[in-house]
């Protein structure tokens, strides 16, 4: 009898181990799941922000918005003390959310003041005042968002492919960003983490490269303007992967054919802007023609392996034929 009593007990205390376990399991899997769709989410943002909502109301056609400031910016391009609008969800006055955002480009009708932004998640992400964001599904810590987040703004973003172009005209359309500058600082290569998403894939992978230092001089195409001074990606090794623009089929140049930037240079730079819009950098077109050495007498420098610029000598005759094109685009 005490036998099958002392079985009976060791049965049960296995019993519930087994469900202990299987519930701690199931609880982490939770988790994962959870933080693998906050970082989707975070890859699909252009801003994340913690923001008061400050104001509710009804906008032109009846639907309740949601005016909020913004306390403070985990990524992207804002400042603290901003006023953002949003009409998605259903947000408390005086409740502070974590919101994932995506600009959505149009004006908000009744203020100058204020961005309009399309949410992200389902939900706004109310955060508590012991600091804790309410996703669905669990309860994450707002230190280890914004760790995640920090973590996952050091992968680079870069363009999904590297275009090479034959002829001038589809160089500068092709480009987001033309001016004149000087490379104020042109670090070693380094071990680089990028991240690109291709056909609903994501690639990561790690290549030699740097970030230059540029200061703006003069403007043929794009936003940037004298005096600026903004972060390039240089990395030679995408030559490996360039495709040709026309032809769509693959080049045989590698990372040896790469221009070389020098510190202090003065370029006409030919660039792309990042895909990821809380990453405020930009990208060589390609290694072979993101940029092209002038001297002091304003004369161009390129090898013959950059045919749309090749032949061209004279800055001011090279300025004319883009503006000429960009007039006419």
């Amino acid at each position: 009898m005490k036998n099958r009593v002392k079985l009976l007990a060791l049965l049960i205390a296995a019993l519930f181990f087994a469900c202990a376990c299987s519930s701690a399991t199931g609880a982490r899997a939770a988790d994962e799941r959870v933080w693998s769709d906050a970082q989707r989410i975070y890859r699909s943002s252009s801003l994340v922000v913690l923001g008061e909502c400050v104001r509710a109301h009804l906008n032109e056609d009846g639907v309740t918005c949601y005016d909020l400031t913004v306390g403070e910016v985990l990524a992207g391009r804002a400042s603290e003390g901003d006023l953002i609008h949003c009409a998605d969800g259903a947000m408390k006055e005086g409740q502070t959310y974590l919101l994932y955002l995506a600009d959505e480009n149009s004006a908000v009708y009744y203020s100058e003041d204020a961005s309009n932004y399309k949410l992200l998640t389902e939900d706004p992400l109310p955060v508590s005042e012991d600091g804790e964001v309410a996703f669905p599904g669990a309860r994450l810590p707002l230190g280890d968002i914004r760790a995640n987040i920090e973590e996952q703004n050091e992968i680079v973003s870069s363009p999904s492919e590297t275009y090479y172009y034959k002829d001038l005209s589809a160089l500068a359309k092709a480009c987001h960003e033309i001016f004149i500058g000087r490379a104020a600082d042109v670090p070693e290569l380094s071990d680089t983490r990028f991240r690109s998403d291709s056909a609903g894939a994501t690639i990561e992978n790690a290549l030699p490269a740097a970030t230059l230092q540029v200061e703006v001089y003069g403007s043929l195409k794009g936003a940037l303007r004298y005096g600026e001074k903004v972060p390039v990606v240089y990395c030679p090794a995408l030559c490996d992967e360039m495709t040709d623009a026309a032809t769509l089929k693959p080049l045989t140049y590698d990372a040896a054919d790469a221009a070389v930037p020098v510190k202090g240079g003065v370029y006409l730079f030919f660039l792309l802007g990042s895909p990821d819009l809380k990453q405020d950098m930009y990208f060589a077109v390609n290694p072979i023609q993101g940029f092209a050495a002038l001297d002091e007498k304003d004369r161009v420098h390129v090898t013959y392996l950059n045919r749309a610029l090749f032949g061209y000598y004279s800055l001011d005759a090279l300025v004319k034929d883009i503006r000429g094109i960009i007039d006419n685009s």
